[in-house]
């Protein structure tokens, strides 16, 4: 049985296993010690709660996303929007109201592309050195390691040329080595931009403080490849069929071709739902199918709003790179945050206010 309650002081949500009640530890987001509920503490806490508000103890509803008025040109727009999406009137952001709902608490919520830009890039000029260093040490970690290996097998080739099976067991073990340190890095960098998202405090040493959720990640990618290939398998039987069976029928072919678009459609569709499980993961202490069923509920009502995303996000690459390459530096975090930016907005979770 697992025991869930909320942190005192940051609202995370804390899970552990039941022989754990009475035992003393810190959040591990804020660091405040807190002392284990037993079950029936928490459930009695559930029902006093329910008596005292006079509601249920069910999941609460999914809330209409808020509006208001523009006060320059009268169109309805997300209340927390910090450019009218008609008639491009500048908002303040620092007037944003602040959420009740608490930190890690989730709430499916429909977003706006340009409400989650715009919420982004105030909170990325604020917090400017904190984005950059995430993204770019993860970066050059990856590349250090990638240039070392390089290294590594020039020495090894020289030192025994015809030593090809130590060469190949030296390339896979650490290309195995490279990949696992990029997942850990990926896993820090979510920790940390999802922090910085939402005003929490935050340090670069939270790039390397993933390792809670690593074997979960790792499980998240083999499990989502698993499905990947076997729709595209599945959907690729016609066209086997079409070229091997039936020698190249022109009416086979078109089916086999028909059927596999359809497959890539959907491997498609799926990553833009789960695009933000690594998010979830973090953010939720999840287990691995746990961590897909809920990416696949926060993201029901946002796929166009997501695919809109992903589009500024690759122009905000393509000028990162017209700019001769140096705009980079910036672009890459920015579309980083603006996915850790989208998820709070996805799940209903507060983010920092700037001034």
């Amino acid at each position: 049985m697992t025991i869930e309650f909320h942190c005192p002081t940051c609202s995370k949500l804390l899970r552990t296993a039941d022989d754990k009640a009475g035992v003393r530890a810190k959040c591990p987001d804020c660091g405040t010690p807190v002392t284990v509920p037993s079950p029936d503490d928490v459930a009695s806490a559930a029902a006093d709660t329910a008596a005292d508000t006079g509601e249920s103890s069910g999941p609460p509803p999914i809330p209409a996303r808020p509006t208001k008025f523009c006060p320059m040109c009268g169109e309805s727009i997300p209340f927390y929007a910090a450019r009218c999406q008609f008639c491009g009137e500048e908002l303040p952001v620092a007037g944003r109201a602040p959420s009740t709902q608490p930190i890690g608490t989730i709430v499916p919520t429909e977003i706006g592309v340009s409400d989650v830009i715009d919420r982004a890039w105030a909170i990325f000029k604020a917090q400017l050195g904190l984005v950059l260093g995430f993204v770019l040490a993860m970066y050059g970690i990856n590349f250090g390691l990638s240039f070392g290996s390089q290294i590594i097998f020039g020495i090894i080739s020289a030192a025994a040329p015809k030593a090809g099976p130590i060469l190949v067991v030296s390339m896979i073990s650490m290309q195995f080595a490279m990949n696992a340190v990029s997942f850990f890095l990926t896993i820090g960098v979510c920790t940390g931009l999802l922090k910085v998202a939402r005003g929490q405090p935050t340090e670069i040493g939270d790039l390397f403080r993933g390792g809670k959720y690593f074997l979960r990640a790792i499980g998240i990618v083999l499990l989502m490849g698993a499905a990947i290939g076997a729709i595209m398998l599945v959907s690729g039987i016609p066209m086997i069929v079409a070229t091997t069976g039936m020698n190249g029928n022109d009416t086979a072919m078109i089916v086999g071709i028909c059927s596999l678009c359809v497959g890539g459609a959907a491997v498609l569709y799926g990553s833009i739902r789960l695009h933000p499980m690594f998010y979830y993961l973090v953010d939720q202490d999840t287990g691995v199918v746990e961590t897909f069923t809920g990416t696949w509920a926060i993201t029901s009502n946002n796929v166009l709003s997501l695919i809109g995303l992903g589009i500024i996000s690759m122009l905000c690459m393509l000028a990162g790179f017209l700019a001769c390459f140096v705009g980079v530096i910036f672009a890459l975090p920015f579309v980083f945050f603006v996915q850790a930016v989208a998820y709070c907005a996805m799940t209903g979770q507060p983010t920092a206010r700037t001034a």
